[in-house]
Protein backbone atom coordinates (compact mmCIF):
# COMPACT_ATOMS: atom_id res chain seq x y z
CA UNK A 1 0.00 0.00 0.00
CA UNK A 2 1.08 3.66 -0.97
CA UNK A 3 0.19 6.86 -0.75
CA UNK A 4 -1.13 8.49 -4.38
CA UNK A 5 -2.29 11.86 -5.75
CA UNK A 6 -5.42 12.41 -6.80
CA UNK A 7 -6.06 10.89 -10.18
CA UNK A 8 -8.27 13.57 -12.03
CA UNK A 9 -5.90 14.56 -14.03
CA UNK A 10 -4.50 11.51 -15.32
CA UNK A 11 -4.58 10.19 -18.53
CA UNK A 12 -7.33 7.75 -18.57
CA UNK A 13 -5.17 4.92 -19.05
CA UNK A 14 -3.74 5.67 -15.14
CA UNK A 15 -6.83 6.25 -13.98
CA UNK A 16 -7.65 2.79 -15.05
CA UNK A 17 -4.81 1.30 -12.99
CA UNK A 18 -6.63 2.84 -9.92
CA UNK A 19 -8.42 1.13 -7.22
CA UNK A 20 -10.58 3.19 -4.84
CA UNK A 21 -8.90 3.67 -1.75
CA UNK A 22 -9.97 2.41 2.14
CA UNK A 23 -9.80 4.30 5.41
CA UNK A 24 -7.61 1.55 7.51
CA UNK A 25 -7.87 0.96 11.26
CA UNK A 26 -5.11 3.88 11.73
CA UNK A 27 -7.16 6.40 9.76
CA UNK A 28 -5.44 6.76 7.19
CA UNK A 29 -6.40 6.63 3.29
CA UNK A 30 -4.46 4.05 1.78
CA UNK A 31 -4.48 2.85 -2.23
CA UNK A 32 -3.40 0.36 -4.23
CA UNK A 33 -1.59 0.26 -8.13
CA UNK A 34 -1.21 -2.69 -10.00
CA UNK A 35 1.41 -1.33 -12.18
CA UNK A 36 3.97 1.43 -12.96
CA UNK A 37 2.40 3.89 -15.26
CA UNK A 38 1.35 6.20 -12.93
CA UNK A 39 4.60 6.44 -11.73
CA UNK A 40 5.96 6.95 -15.03
CA UNK A 41 3.43 9.64 -15.77
CA UNK A 42 3.82 11.73 -12.23
CA UNK A 43 7.92 11.78 -13.43
CA UNK A 44 6.80 13.79 -16.37
CA UNK A 45 5.57 17.05 -14.40
CA UNK A 46 8.29 19.26 -13.89
CA UNK A 47 9.89 18.84 -9.95
CA UNK A 48 9.48 23.06 -9.68
CA UNK A 49 5.77 22.08 -9.13
CA UNK A 50 6.30 20.54 -6.20
CA UNK A 51 9.72 23.17 -5.31
CA UNK A 52 6.62 25.40 -4.73
CA UNK A 53 3.94 23.27 -2.98
CA UNK A 54 1.72 23.46 -5.73
CA UNK A 55 -0.70 20.13 -6.86
CA UNK A 56 0.05 18.20 -9.53
CA UNK A 57 -1.92 20.42 -11.56
CA UNK A 58 -0.29 24.06 -11.44
CA UNK A 59 -2.89 25.67 -13.45
CA UNK A 60 -5.76 25.45 -11.19
CA UNK A 61 -3.11 25.13 -7.74
CA UNK A 62 -2.91 28.33 -5.32
CA UNK A 63 0.62 28.90 -4.49
CA UNK A 64 1.34 28.28 -0.83
CA UNK A 65 2.05 32.12 -0.03
CA UNK A 66 -1.26 33.09 -1.52
CA UNK A 67 -3.55 30.74 0.60
CA UNK A 68 -2.79 32.22 3.73
CA UNK A 69 -3.64 35.85 5.20
CA UNK A 70 -1.29 36.68 8.19
CA UNK A 71 2.03 34.86 6.44
CA UNK A 72 5.27 35.47 9.47
CA UNK A 73 8.27 36.63 7.03
CA UNK A 74 10.63 38.71 9.29
CA UNK A 75 12.86 37.67 12.38
CA UNK A 76 10.93 40.87 13.93
CA UNK A 77 7.48 39.48 13.21
CA UNK A 78 8.54 35.83 14.57
CA UNK A 79 10.20 37.59 17.87
CA UNK A 80 6.64 39.54 18.67
CA UNK A 81 5.15 36.12 18.58
CA UNK A 82 7.03 33.43 20.49
CA UNK A 83 9.09 35.75 22.31
CA UNK A 84 13.52 36.13 23.01
CA UNK A 85 15.31 32.56 23.07
CA UNK A 86 15.48 31.45 26.17
CA UNK A 87 19.28 32.21 27.43
CA UNK A 88 19.55 29.28 29.69
CA UNK A 89 19.14 27.25 26.51
CA UNK A 90 21.31 29.11 24.37
CA UNK A 91 24.32 29.24 26.74
CA UNK A 92 24.43 25.76 26.23
CA UNK A 93 25.13 25.06 22.44
CA UNK A 94 28.74 23.43 22.64
CA UNK A 95 30.91 23.64 19.95
CA UNK A 96 33.01 20.39 20.52
CA UNK A 97 31.58 16.95 21.75
CA UNK A 98 31.84 16.88 25.59
CA UNK A 99 31.78 13.61 27.23
CA UNK A 100 27.87 13.41 28.15
CA UNK A 101 27.63 14.45 24.33
CA UNK A 102 30.11 11.36 23.19
CA UNK A 103 28.24 8.90 25.81
CA UNK A 104 25.04 10.15 24.19
CA UNK A 105 25.99 8.99 20.67
CA UNK A 106 27.39 5.66 22.13
CA UNK A 107 23.97 4.87 23.53
CA UNK A 108 21.93 5.84 20.13
CA UNK A 109 20.50 3.61 17.97
CA UNK A 110 19.53 5.93 15.77
CA UNK A 111 19.86 9.25 14.00
CA UNK A 112 17.90 11.37 11.36
CA UNK A 113 20.78 13.24 9.13
CA UNK A 114 19.54 16.40 7.18
CA UNK A 115 21.28 17.44 4.03
CA UNK A 116 20.18 20.06 1.85
CA UNK A 117 21.04 20.26 -2.30
CA UNK A 118 22.31 23.07 -4.42
CA UNK A 119 18.68 24.13 -4.83
CA UNK A 120 17.83 24.37 -1.13
CA UNK A 121 15.65 21.28 -1.33
CA UNK A 122 15.97 19.54 2.21
CA UNK A 123 16.34 15.81 2.45
CA UNK A 124 16.04 13.80 5.35
CA UNK A 125 17.37 10.43 5.77
CA UNK A 126 16.90 8.07 9.22
CA UNK A 127 19.83 5.64 10.04
CA UNK A 128 19.77 3.07 12.53
CA UNK A 129 21.97 0.14 13.53
CA UNK A 130 23.06 -1.34 16.95
CA UNK A 131 23.70 1.32 19.53
CA UNK A 132 27.49 2.94 19.14
CA UNK A 133 27.11 2.57 15.39
CA UNK A 134 28.14 6.32 14.76
CA UNK A 135 32.03 6.44 16.24
CA UNK A 136 33.11 9.78 17.80
CA UNK A 137 36.54 9.69 15.75
CA UNK A 138 37.53 12.86 18.42
CA UNK A 139 35.55 15.86 20.17
CA UNK A 140 35.16 17.42 16.65
CA UNK A 141 34.36 14.53 14.42
CA UNK A 142 32.07 11.84 13.92
CA UNK A 143 31.71 9.05 11.48
CA UNK A 144 28.72 7.27 10.56
CA UNK A 145 28.85 4.10 8.29
CA UNK A 146 27.13 3.65 5.19
CA UNK A 147 24.85 0.12 5.36
CA UNK A 148 23.49 -1.25 2.73
CA UNK A 149 19.86 -0.82 1.77
CA UNK A 150 17.97 0.94 -1.29
CA UNK A 151 20.93 2.87 -2.44
CA UNK A 152 19.46 5.87 -3.13
CA UNK A 153 22.42 7.77 -1.39
CA UNK A 154 20.66 11.09 -0.94
CA UNK A 155 21.92 12.29 1.65
CA UNK A 156 25.83 11.27 -0.45
CA UNK A 157 24.45 13.60 -3.69
CA UNK A 158 23.57 16.45 -1.56
CA UNK A 159 27.09 16.39 0.39
CA UNK A 160 28.50 16.63 -3.14
CA UNK A 161 26.85 19.73 -4.00
CA UNK A 162 26.39 21.20 0.00
CA UNK A 163 28.71 19.84 2.99
CA UNK A 164 25.87 21.33 5.21
CA UNK A 165 24.50 18.69 7.35
CA UNK A 166 22.12 18.49 11.10
CA UNK A 167 21.79 15.38 12.89
CA UNK A 168 19.58 14.47 15.47
CA UNK A 169 20.28 11.48 18.45
CA UNK A 170 17.57 9.60 19.54
CA UNK A 171 18.02 6.90 22.51
CA UNK A 172 15.52 4.87 23.75
CA UNK A 173 13.29 5.77 26.98
CA UNK A 174 15.42 8.89 26.89
CA UNK A 175 12.88 11.94 26.60
CA UNK A 176 15.74 14.91 25.44
CA UNK A 177 17.62 14.58 22.04
CA UNK A 178 21.12 15.36 20.86
CA UNK A 179 21.00 17.83 17.91
CA UNK A 180 24.80 18.01 15.84
CA UNK A 181 24.93 20.26 12.96
CA UNK A 182 28.34 20.72 10.78
CA UNK A 183 30.20 20.17 7.33
CA UNK A 184 30.65 16.55 6.20
CA UNK A 185 32.06 15.26 3.55
CA UNK A 186 32.09 11.28 1.94
CA UNK A 187 35.43 9.08 2.51
CA UNK A 188 36.47 5.57 2.13
CA UNK A 189 39.68 5.35 4.29
CA UNK A 190 40.18 1.60 5.42
CA UNK A 191 40.90 2.70 8.95
CA UNK A 192 37.87 4.37 9.51
CA UNK A 193 35.90 1.56 7.42
CA UNK A 194 37.41 -1.23 9.07
CA UNK A 195 36.37 0.20 12.74
CA UNK A 196 32.71 0.05 12.05
CA UNK A 197 32.34 -3.98 10.63
CA UNK A 198 28.85 -5.17 11.19
CA UNK A 199 28.35 -9.07 11.14
CA UNK A 200 31.61 -9.33 9.42
CA UNK A 201 30.15 -6.46 6.47
CA UNK A 202 32.79 -4.04 5.75
CA UNK A 203 30.72 -0.28 5.13
CA UNK A 204 32.03 0.57 1.21
CA UNK A 205 31.29 4.18 2.06
CA UNK A 206 31.51 6.16 5.73
CA UNK A 207 30.70 10.07 6.07
CA UNK A 208 32.73 12.06 8.00
CA UNK A 209 31.19 14.79 10.13
CA UNK A 210 33.00 17.91 11.19
CA UNK A 211 31.34 18.97 14.80
CA UNK A 212 30.59 22.49 14.63
CA UNK A 213 27.71 22.98 16.89
CA UNK A 214 25.73 20.37 19.27
CA UNK A 215 23.57 20.66 22.04
CA UNK A 216 20.64 18.93 23.58
CA UNK A 217 16.94 19.30 22.92
CA UNK A 218 14.41 19.80 25.46
CA UNK A 219 12.47 16.42 26.45
CA UNK A 220 8.97 18.39 26.16
CA UNK A 221 7.75 17.31 22.30
CA UNK A 222 9.17 13.54 23.52
CA UNK A 223 6.82 13.62 26.60
CA UNK A 224 3.97 15.12 24.62
CA UNK A 225 3.98 12.47 22.12
CA UNK A 226 4.55 9.35 24.08
CA UNK A 227 6.99 8.41 21.78
CA UNK A 228 8.59 5.64 24.29
CA UNK A 229 5.39 4.48 25.90
CA UNK A 230 4.15 2.09 23.38
CA UNK A 231 0.31 0.66 24.98
CA UNK A 232 -0.30 4.66 24.82
CA UNK A 233 0.15 4.47 21.09
CA UNK A 234 -1.22 1.35 20.65
CA UNK A 235 -4.36 2.76 22.49
CA UNK A 236 -4.55 6.21 20.19
CA UNK A 237 -3.80 4.17 17.69
CA UNK A 238 -7.09 1.95 18.14
CA UNK A 239 -9.22 4.99 18.64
Amino acid sequence: MSWCPPTTNLPSHCRRNHYSGFTNRTGFRTTQWIDLTFATHLLSFPIHSFARGQNLDSKIATPLDQRFEEVVTTEQDLRRVVGPANRWFTSKILRRLDRRCREFIAASPFVVVGSTDAFGMVDLSPKGDRAGFVRCLDDATLAIPDRRGNRRVDTFHNLLQNPGVGLIFFVPQQRETLRVAGRAMIVRDQGIRSAMVDDGRLPELAMVVGVEKAFFHCGKCITRSNLWNYEAYRAQAAE
